[in-house]
C-alpha cells in the first residue's frame, strides 16, 4: 500500500443531441435556454468572437464560464453514399473539480439540472467527451505517468519530458486537428501551479473524446480498460523515479516483460471504479419530481458523486 493520498475525479463532460433538421435543433436550443432561465443557472451569452460555422453560447455564473453550448451541422454519408446533413447541439461542462468550491458547485449543479431536463423529456443524447482524473496530493516531481500498452498508429513523447506549465504530455500530436481527432489523450500536470492552489496536487488526466465513444460502450469496464493502458506511479524517492526513467529509455522495445522488470506495479496508483460507475449512474438517472425539484436517486449505502447543491 503506497503512503500517498489521491482521489478519482471527473473534470469535464460533454453531451451531444443530434437532429435531422435545423428547425428541430433551434426548437431544442430554445427549450434549453428556457430551462436555464427557469432554474437560474446563469446568463447565456452568444460568443461573438467565434468566426467558424459553429455557433457558441457561453453560460456564465458570475464572471466564470461554466458551460458552453455549441450548435452546428455535419455531413454524413448514407447507405447510398449520399451526403446527409445532421444537426447537433453539444453541451460541454468543464471544471467539475477545480478546487474552487463555488465554481465546482455551480458546474455540478448545471450538469445535473440539464441532464434532469433531458432525462425527464426523454431526449436522446450521447457522451462525446469525458475527462477522468487521478488527483494525487504530492509534488509533481514525485509522479510518473507512462503509456504501457501503446497503439501502433500513435506517436508518444519521451517519458518524463516536461513542457510549458509543468505538463507532461503522454501522446505526441503534430497539430491541433490531429489532437482533436484522436480517440483519447492523456497528460500529467501540476494542478497546484495551474490553479494557484495552497496545497500540492498533481493531476493525471485522460481525455476520452468523440471517437472513443463511437467505438466503445459507455460503462465503467470500457473506461477502466482504457485507463489501465497507462501506469500512473508515485515515487517517494525522486532518484528512484529518475533511475526508472533511465532504465525504461534504455530498452529498444518495451514489452510487458520489461514493465515487470521495472517493477512499475509496486508504485502504481489505480482509479476508483466506484466513483466512475456512480457518476454515470447519477447522470443517467437524475430526474425532475412533481414539485420541479432535481432528484438524484440514491443507492444504499449512499455514495453520491454530486451532492449538496440541489
Amino acid at each position: 500500500m503506497l503512503d500517498i493520498n489521491y482521489n478519482t475525479e471527473i473534470d469535464t463532460v460533454a453531451l451531444q443531441l443530434d437532429f435531422d433538421s435545423a428547425e428541430e435543433q433551434k426548437n431544442e436550443f430554445d427549450q434549453l435556454g428556457d430551462w436555464i432561465i427557469a432554474k437560474r443557472l446563469g446568463l447565456l451569452k452568444f460568443d461573438t468572437n467565434k468566426t467558424s460555422k459553429i455557433r457558441v453560447h457561453e453560460l456564465y455564473s458570475g464572471k466564470s464560464i461554466i458551460a458552453t453550448f455549441s450548435t452546428g451541422a455535419t455531413t454524413k454519408k448514407d447507405d447510398y453514399n449520399r451526403g446527409i446533413i445532421k444537426y447537433y447541439i453539444r453541451i460541454r461542462i468543464a471544471g467539475l473539480k477545480s478546487y474552487n468550491i463555488v465554481a465546482d458547485s455551480a458546474s455540478s449543479s448545471t450538469l445535473v439540472t440539464i441532464c434532469a431536463y433531458l432525462n425527464a423529456a426523454g431526449k436522446s443524447y450521447r457522451f462525446v467527451e469525458l475527462d477522468v482524473c487521478l488527483d494525487i496530493f504530492c509534488s509533481f516531481k514525485n509522479i510518473l505517468a507512462v503509456c504501457t500498452q501503446r497503439t501502433a498508429r500513435t506517436s508518444y513523447n519521451d517519458i518524463g519530458n516536461l513542457y510549458k506549465n509543468s505538463t507532461s504530455y503522454i501522446e505526441y500530436f503534430q497539430d491541433a486537428y490531429t489532437r482533436k481527432q484522436a480517440t483519447k489523450r492523456a497528460y500529467l500536470y501540476d494542478k497546484q501551479t495551474k490553479e494557484g492552489l495552497a496545497f500540492n496536487v498533481t493531476r493525471f488526466e485522460i481525455k476520452l473524446q468523440n471517437g472513443w465513444f463511437l467505438n466503445n460502450e459507455l460503462n465503467v469496464e470500457s473506461i477502466i480498460n482504457t485507463i489501465n493502458r497507462y501506469h500512473v506511479m508515485y515515487y517517494k524517492n525522486i532518484r528512484n523515479k529518475k533511475s526508472k526513467i533511465n532504465h525504461y529509455n534504455s530498452y529498444a522495445n518495451v514489452t510487458a516483460r520489461e514493465i515487470r522488470q521495472l517493477e512499475f506495479e509496486k508504485y502504481r496508483l489505480y482509479p476508483n471504479q466506484n466513483i466512475i460507475k456512480e457518476f454515470i449512474r447519477q447522470i443517467q438517472s437524475v430526474y425532475i419530481d412533481h414539485y420541479e425539484n432535481i432528484v438524484i436517486p440514491t443507492l444504499y449505502p449512499k455514495n453520491n458523486f454530486i451532492k449538496d447543491f440541489t
